[in-house]
Protein backbone atom coordinates (compact mmCIF):
# COMPACT_ATOMS: atom_id res chain seq x y z
CA UNK A 1 0.00 0.00 0.00
CA UNK A 2 1.09 3.57 -0.81
CA UNK A 3 1.01 6.46 1.22
CA UNK A 4 0.53 10.42 -0.19
CA UNK A 5 2.98 12.41 0.60
CA UNK A 6 2.56 15.33 3.13
CA UNK A 7 1.39 18.65 0.86
CA UNK A 8 4.76 20.22 1.60
CA UNK A 9 6.78 17.38 1.29
CA UNK A 10 5.83 16.99 -2.53
CA UNK A 11 8.02 17.10 -5.44
CA UNK A 12 8.85 15.35 -8.22
CA UNK A 13 11.30 11.40 -7.52
CA UNK A 14 14.11 11.27 -9.28
CA UNK A 15 13.24 8.82 -11.66
CA UNK A 16 10.59 10.62 -12.91
CA UNK A 17 12.27 14.41 -12.96
CA UNK A 18 15.30 12.95 -15.19
CA UNK A 19 12.40 11.27 -17.66
CA UNK A 20 10.61 14.61 -17.02
CA UNK A 21 7.16 12.49 -16.64
CA UNK A 22 4.03 13.70 -14.00
CA UNK A 23 5.34 12.25 -10.40
CA UNK A 24 2.39 11.50 -7.96
CA UNK A 25 4.90 11.42 -5.13
CA UNK A 26 4.00 8.49 -2.61
CA UNK A 27 5.74 6.61 0.08
CA UNK A 28 7.38 3.96 -0.37
CA UNK A 29 7.59 4.65 -4.16
CA UNK A 30 5.79 6.53 -6.58
CA UNK A 31 3.16 4.67 -8.80
CA UNK A 32 5.36 5.30 -12.10
CA UNK A 33 8.65 3.61 -10.46
CA UNK A 34 6.16 0.99 -9.09
CA UNK A 35 4.97 -0.29 -12.83
CA UNK A 36 8.35 0.47 -14.27
CA UNK A 37 10.15 -1.18 -11.33
CA UNK A 38 12.79 1.99 -11.13
CA UNK A 39 14.30 3.41 -7.99
CA UNK A 40 11.91 5.80 -6.36
CA UNK A 41 13.46 8.58 -3.99
CA UNK A 42 13.19 12.45 -3.02
CA UNK A 43 15.00 15.29 -2.65
CA UNK A 44 12.95 15.72 0.68
CA UNK A 45 13.83 12.17 2.15
CA UNK A 46 16.20 12.33 4.91
CA UNK A 47 17.58 8.97 4.47
CA UNK A 48 19.27 7.42 1.99
CA UNK A 49 18.41 3.64 0.59
CA UNK A 50 21.85 2.08 2.29
CA UNK A 51 22.45 -0.95 3.59
CA UNK A 52 22.50 -1.25 7.16
CA UNK A 53 25.79 -1.52 7.43
CA UNK A 54 26.82 -1.48 11.06
CA UNK A 55 27.84 1.93 12.98
CA UNK A 56 31.09 0.73 14.44
CA UNK A 57 32.38 0.39 10.97
CA UNK A 58 31.61 3.94 10.10
CA UNK A 59 34.25 6.02 10.85
CA UNK A 60 32.56 9.37 10.39
CA UNK A 61 29.71 8.62 13.36
CA UNK A 62 31.90 10.42 15.67
CA UNK A 63 30.15 9.24 18.99
CA UNK A 64 31.45 10.30 22.42
CA UNK A 65 30.52 6.93 23.87
CA UNK A 66 28.33 3.81 23.99
CA UNK A 67 25.56 3.38 26.32
CA UNK A 68 25.35 -0.58 26.71
CA UNK A 69 22.09 -2.48 27.43
CA UNK A 70 20.22 -2.77 29.89
CA UNK A 71 16.64 -3.57 30.62
CA UNK A 72 14.70 -1.34 28.56
CA UNK A 73 17.37 -1.03 25.76
CA UNK A 74 17.90 -4.56 24.09
CA UNK A 75 20.51 -2.95 21.17
CA UNK A 76 23.55 -0.93 22.24
CA UNK A 77 22.54 2.51 21.54
CA UNK A 78 24.98 5.70 20.52
CA UNK A 79 25.64 8.64 22.68
CA UNK A 80 26.16 11.60 20.35
CA UNK A 81 27.48 15.17 20.97
CA UNK A 82 25.96 16.71 17.83
CA UNK A 83 22.82 16.69 16.06
CA UNK A 84 25.02 16.81 13.31
CA UNK A 85 27.01 13.97 14.23
CA UNK A 86 23.65 11.57 15.49
CA UNK A 87 22.32 12.59 11.58
CA UNK A 88 25.18 10.71 9.54
CA UNK A 89 24.73 7.66 11.74
CA UNK A 90 21.37 7.69 11.37
CA UNK A 91 21.28 7.71 7.96
CA UNK A 92 23.27 4.41 7.94
CA UNK A 93 20.88 2.48 9.89
CA UNK A 94 17.48 3.91 8.99
CA UNK A 95 15.71 1.90 5.71
CA UNK A 96 12.61 2.81 4.36
CA UNK A 97 10.22 0.34 6.59
CA UNK A 98 12.11 0.52 9.47
CA UNK A 99 15.24 1.44 11.98
CA UNK A 100 17.86 -1.32 12.67
CA UNK A 101 18.40 -0.81 16.10
CA UNK A 102 17.81 1.83 18.88
CA UNK A 103 17.82 5.38 17.77
CA UNK A 104 20.56 7.45 18.41
CA UNK A 105 20.66 9.80 21.87
CA UNK A 106 22.06 12.75 22.33
CA UNK A 107 24.16 14.46 25.62
CA UNK A 108 26.66 17.55 25.43
CA UNK A 109 25.80 18.94 29.15
CA UNK A 110 28.17 21.97 27.49
CA UNK A 111 26.40 22.89 24.31
CA UNK A 112 22.91 22.69 26.02
CA UNK A 113 24.10 25.12 28.23
CA UNK A 114 25.40 27.32 25.57
CA UNK A 115 22.14 26.84 23.44
CA UNK A 116 20.01 27.70 26.31
CA UNK A 117 22.21 31.08 27.36
CA UNK A 118 22.46 32.35 23.84
CA UNK A 119 18.82 31.40 22.85
CA UNK A 120 16.25 29.76 24.60
CA UNK A 121 16.13 31.69 28.34
CA UNK A 122 15.13 34.91 27.03
CA UNK A 123 11.82 33.27 25.20
CA UNK A 124 9.39 33.27 28.57
CA UNK A 125 9.66 37.10 29.07
CA UNK A 126 9.64 37.75 25.25
CA UNK A 127 6.64 35.83 24.92
CA UNK A 128 5.09 37.66 27.84
CA UNK A 129 5.87 40.68 26.87
CA UNK A 130 4.10 39.28 23.05
CA UNK A 131 6.93 39.76 21.26
CA UNK A 132 7.90 37.61 18.74
CA UNK A 133 10.40 34.43 19.76
CA UNK A 134 11.99 31.47 17.33
CA UNK A 135 8.64 29.76 17.29
CA UNK A 136 5.83 32.10 17.41
CA UNK A 137 5.27 35.63 15.78
CA UNK A 138 4.23 38.36 18.07
CA UNK A 139 0.85 38.48 15.95
CA UNK A 140 -0.38 35.29 17.01
CA UNK A 141 0.46 36.54 20.78
CA UNK A 142 -1.14 39.79 21.03
CA UNK A 143 -4.35 37.50 19.18
CA UNK A 144 -4.29 35.29 21.81
CA UNK A 145 -3.33 37.09 24.63
CA UNK A 146 -7.47 38.06 25.87
CA UNK A 147 -8.20 34.61 25.27
CA UNK A 148 -5.71 32.97 27.66
CA UNK A 149 -6.70 35.81 30.10
CA UNK A 150 -3.69 37.90 29.48
CA UNK A 151 -3.92 41.57 29.67
CA UNK A 152 -1.95 44.06 28.06
CA UNK A 153 1.63 43.92 28.81
CA UNK A 154 2.14 47.97 30.57
CA UNK A 155 -0.80 46.47 32.70
CA UNK A 156 1.03 43.56 34.46
CA UNK A 157 3.21 43.52 37.24
CA UNK A 158 6.68 43.20 37.97
CA UNK A 159 8.82 40.64 38.33
CA UNK A 160 7.30 39.18 35.26
CA UNK A 161 8.42 35.27 35.73
CA UNK A 162 7.98 35.26 39.69
CA UNK A 163 6.56 31.81 40.35
CA UNK A 164 3.13 34.17 41.48
CA UNK A 165 2.95 34.90 37.69
CA UNK A 166 3.90 31.59 36.60
CA UNK A 167 1.08 30.35 38.66
CA UNK A 168 -1.40 32.58 37.64
CA UNK A 169 -0.92 31.65 33.73
CA UNK A 170 -0.65 27.77 34.44
CA UNK A 171 -4.13 28.33 36.15
CA UNK A 172 -5.94 29.98 33.32
CA UNK A 173 -4.37 27.13 30.89
CA UNK A 174 -5.90 24.65 32.71
CA UNK A 175 -9.20 25.91 32.15
CA UNK A 176 -8.92 27.09 28.61
CA UNK A 177 -11.60 25.64 26.30
CA UNK A 178 -9.26 24.70 23.77
CA UNK A 179 -11.44 22.32 21.85
CA UNK A 180 -13.97 25.10 20.71
CA UNK A 181 -11.37 27.06 20.15
CA UNK A 182 -10.01 28.84 16.83
CA UNK A 183 -6.84 27.92 15.62
CA UNK A 184 -4.93 31.33 16.05
CA UNK A 185 -6.49 31.25 19.39
CA UNK A 186 -5.03 28.12 20.68
CA UNK A 187 -1.51 28.57 18.71
CA UNK A 188 -1.48 31.49 20.55
CA UNK A 189 -2.06 29.58 24.12
CA UNK A 190 0.28 27.07 23.06
CA UNK A 191 2.95 29.55 23.19
CA UNK A 192 2.33 30.92 26.28
CA UNK A 193 2.27 27.42 27.65
CA UNK A 194 5.76 26.85 26.23
CA UNK A 195 7.02 29.84 27.90
CA UNK A 196 5.30 28.76 31.24
CA UNK A 197 7.01 24.94 30.85
CA UNK A 198 10.53 26.83 29.36
CA UNK A 199 10.50 28.74 32.52
CA UNK A 200 9.11 26.00 35.09
CA UNK A 201 12.24 23.79 33.37
CA UNK A 202 14.73 26.45 33.58
CA UNK A 203 14.32 26.85 37.15
CA UNK A 204 14.20 22.94 38.22
CA UNK A 205 17.49 22.89 36.77
CA UNK A 206 19.34 25.45 38.18
CA UNK A 207 17.57 24.90 41.82
CA UNK A 208 17.60 21.05 41.09
CA UNK A 209 13.44 21.31 41.44
CA UNK A 210 10.87 19.33 39.78
CA UNK A 211 8.75 20.32 36.82
CA UNK A 212 5.02 20.37 38.37
CA UNK A 213 3.23 17.35 36.89
CA UNK A 214 0.01 19.07 35.91
CA UNK A 215 1.67 21.08 33.28
CA UNK A 216 3.84 17.83 31.68
CA UNK A 217 0.25 16.12 31.82
CA UNK A 218 -1.06 19.62 29.92
CA UNK A 219 2.30 19.68 27.56
CA UNK A 220 1.31 15.99 26.10
CA UNK A 221 -2.71 16.74 25.45
CA UNK A 222 -1.91 20.05 23.90
CA UNK A 223 0.94 18.17 22.19
CA UNK A 224 -1.07 16.30 20.36
CA UNK A 225 -3.74 18.50 19.81
CA UNK A 226 -1.62 21.11 17.78
CA UNK A 227 -1.20 18.27 15.16
CA UNK A 228 -5.29 18.07 15.35
CA UNK A 229 -6.20 21.10 14.99
CA UNK A 230 -3.47 22.10 12.27
CA UNK A 231 -5.64 23.71 9.36
CA UNK A 232 -5.37 22.76 5.50
CA UNK A 233 -6.21 26.50 4.56
CA UNK A 234 -6.71 29.46 5.98
CA UNK A 235 -9.03 31.74 5.66
CA UNK A 236 -9.28 34.02 2.49
CA UNK A 237 -10.07 36.83 4.59
CA UNK A 238 -6.69 36.72 6.35
CA UNK A 239 -3.96 39.18 4.45
CA UNK A 240 -0.72 37.69 2.74
CA UNK A 241 1.40 39.12 6.11
CA UNK A 242 -1.21 37.67 8.17
CA UNK A 243 -1.80 34.16 6.26
CA UNK A 244 2.15 34.15 6.14
CA UNK A 245 3.06 34.10 10.05
CA UNK A 246 -0.18 32.49 11.22
CA UNK A 247 1.28 29.72 8.76
CA UNK A 248 4.69 30.17 9.57
CA UNK A 249 4.24 30.25 13.51
CA UNK A 250 2.58 26.38 12.67
CA UNK A 251 5.51 25.44 10.82
CA UNK A 252 8.06 26.65 13.81
CA UNK A 253 5.72 25.15 16.36
CA UNK A 254 6.05 21.62 15.07
CA UNK A 255 9.91 22.30 15.65
CA UNK A 256 9.40 23.57 18.70
CA UNK A 257 7.44 20.24 19.58
CA UNK A 258 10.79 18.77 19.39
CA UNK A 259 12.69 21.21 21.20
CA UNK A 260 10.45 21.41 24.42
CA UNK A 261 10.67 17.26 23.98
CA UNK A 262 14.25 16.84 24.18
CA UNK A 263 14.62 19.32 26.83
CA UNK A 264 12.14 17.18 29.32
CA UNK A 265 14.02 14.57 28.50
CA UNK A 266 17.16 15.92 29.13
CA UNK A 267 15.47 16.86 31.99
CA UNK A 268 14.68 13.55 33.40
CA UNK A 269 17.39 11.41 31.83
CA UNK A 270 20.39 13.85 30.89
CA UNK A 271 20.22 12.70 27.47
CA UNK A 272 17.55 13.30 24.69
CA UNK A 273 16.64 10.78 22.02
CA UNK A 274 17.44 12.33 18.38
CA UNK A 275 14.12 11.85 16.55
CA UNK A 276 14.60 10.80 12.88
CA UNK A 277 12.98 12.90 10.26
CA UNK A 278 12.82 15.93 11.84
CA UNK A 279 15.48 17.69 9.43
CA UNK A 280 12.10 17.10 6.62
CA UNK A 281 10.11 19.47 8.58
CA UNK A 282 10.18 22.82 6.68
CA UNK A 283 9.99 26.29 7.91
CA UNK A 284 10.74 29.82 5.51
CA UNK A 285 14.19 31.08 6.69
CA UNK A 286 14.76 33.77 4.39
CA UNK A 287 16.57 37.03 5.67
CA UNK A 288 14.16 39.75 7.37
CA UNK A 289 10.77 38.11 6.84
CA UNK A 290 10.24 36.64 10.90
CA UNK A 291 11.68 39.52 12.29
CA UNK A 292 9.26 42.19 10.12
CA UNK A 293 6.77 43.82 12.74
CA UNK A 294 4.71 45.47 10.01
CA UNK A 295 3.47 44.56 6.70
CA UNK A 296 5.25 47.25 5.12
CA UNK A 297 8.21 45.98 6.71
CA UNK A 298 7.15 42.22 5.42
CA UNK A 299 6.79 43.25 1.51
CA UNK A 300 9.51 44.81 2.08
CA UNK A 301 11.89 42.04 2.46
CA UNK A 302 9.80 39.50 0.40
CA UNK A 303 10.64 42.28 -2.65
CA UNK A 304 14.39 41.79 -1.85
CA UNK A 305 13.63 37.61 -2.20
CA UNK A 306 12.26 37.67 -5.67
CA UNK A 307 8.33 38.90 -4.46
CA UNK A 308 7.41 35.08 -3.73
CA UNK A 309 5.40 35.19 -0.37
CA UNK A 310 6.44 31.74 0.76
CA UNK A 311 9.25 30.01 0.23
CA UNK A 312 10.31 26.48 2.06
CA UNK A 313 13.24 24.81 2.73
CA UNK A 314 13.72 22.04 4.89
CA UNK A 315 15.52 21.97 8.10
CA UNK A 316 18.14 19.21 6.30
CA UNK A 317 18.41 22.07 3.26
CA UNK A 318 18.81 24.79 5.37
CA UNK A 319 21.78 22.94 7.01
CA UNK A 320 22.98 21.70 3.88
CA UNK A 321 22.74 25.25 1.90
CA UNK A 322 26.39 26.18 3.41
CA UNK A 323 28.59 25.49 5.94
CA UNK A 324 28.41 26.25 9.41
CA UNK A 325 28.90 30.16 8.84
CA UNK A 326 25.01 32.07 8.61
CA UNK A 327 23.77 33.20 5.10
CA UNK A 328 22.96 36.43 4.04
CA UNK A 329 20.20 34.58 2.36
CA UNK A 330 19.21 32.50 5.11
CA UNK A 331 20.28 34.44 8.27
CA UNK A 332 18.17 35.29 11.55
CA UNK A 333 18.27 34.30 15.32
CA UNK A 334 16.58 31.06 14.81
CA UNK A 335 18.51 29.82 12.13
CA UNK A 336 21.87 30.83 13.39
CA UNK A 337 20.71 28.59 17.00
CA UNK A 338 19.67 25.76 14.20
CA UNK A 339 23.59 26.21 12.90
CA UNK A 340 24.77 26.29 16.60
CA UNK A 341 22.91 22.99 17.51
CA UNK A 342 23.79 20.84 14.27
CA UNK A 343 27.50 22.34 14.40
CA UNK A 344 28.35 22.57 17.85
CA UNK A 345 30.20 25.17 19.50
CA UNK A 346 32.77 26.16 16.53
CA UNK A 347 29.42 27.29 14.97
CA UNK A 348 28.85 29.68 18.29
CA UNK A 349 31.93 30.94 18.11
CA UNK A 350 32.26 31.81 14.53
CA UNK A 351 28.97 33.93 14.96
CA UNK A 352 30.67 36.00 17.71
CA UNK A 353 33.50 37.22 15.45
CA UNK A 354 30.92 38.69 12.87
Amino acid sequence: MTTPMPVSLRRACHACAKAKRRCVPELPQCPRCVARGLQCTYDLEPVTNMGTQSLERHPSTQYARSIFPCAWMPVRTMLFDSAGAAHKAIVEFFTPLRCEGNPPVLANPSLLALVTERFLKTIPQLTFQQQSTFYVHRQILLAGASFVGLGPWDDRPQPVLSPTFLDTVQGHLLTLDIESSTFEHFLAAFHYLVAVLLARTLDAHQNRGEIPHLLRDLWTKWRERLCAKLPRTLSSDLSAWQAWYTAESARRSLLCVIFIDGMLEVADKGYCSYRPLVESLPFDARTGLWEAETEEEWLAAVAAHGNTHSSLVSWAEFIESGSMKPRSEYDGAFQRMLLVIHFGKPAADLQDTL
